[in-house]
């Protein structure tokens, strides 16, 4: 990372709980279709910074809306978790690369309860792996 994008985690150090030290694969659905409509849902691959039991920033192609609450998907080995997140902050920022700067949006999402039992699995997993880095 460079020294903008390590400027932004440092910034944003909020949380006061755990972070996780798991490998993950994370989606956000950014654009769902009206009603009706047979277009897809725009889903994007977020590079996640920063996890815990109760929230990720993560940086993404797209910009989201504070206050949006979007579907996601988190992928830990084989398991799979859908949740909802509640988008509590967002900024863009410009990512040097060698072949040139690429604009991406930083977001800090805090996940929500919802009538899924995903969410339970979600925080049951989460204290596992906290118990297995002991």
């Amino acid at each position: 990372m460079t020294e903008e994008f390590d400027s932004w985690l440092r910034d944003d150090e909020r949380r006061e709980e755990f972070r996780l030290n798991v490998a993950c694969s994370l989606f956000i659905e950014v654009m769902s279709p009206l009603p009706g409509d047979t277009s897809p849902s725009r889903v994007v691959q977020c590079e996640t910074l920063d996890l815990s039991a109760n929230g990720a920033q993560v940086a993404l192609p797209d910009k989201l809306t504070p206050g949006a609450l979007l579907p996601l998907i988190i992928e830990v080995g084989d398991k799979r978790f859908d949740l909802m997140c509640d988008v509590m902050w967002c900024r863009e920022g410009t990512l040097s690369l060698a072949q040139g700067a690429e604009t991406l949006y930083l977001a800090g999402i805090r996940f929500v309860e919802s009538d899924d039992l995903a969410y339970v699995e979600w925080k049951e997993s989460v204290a596992e792996w906290l118990l297995d880095d002991l």
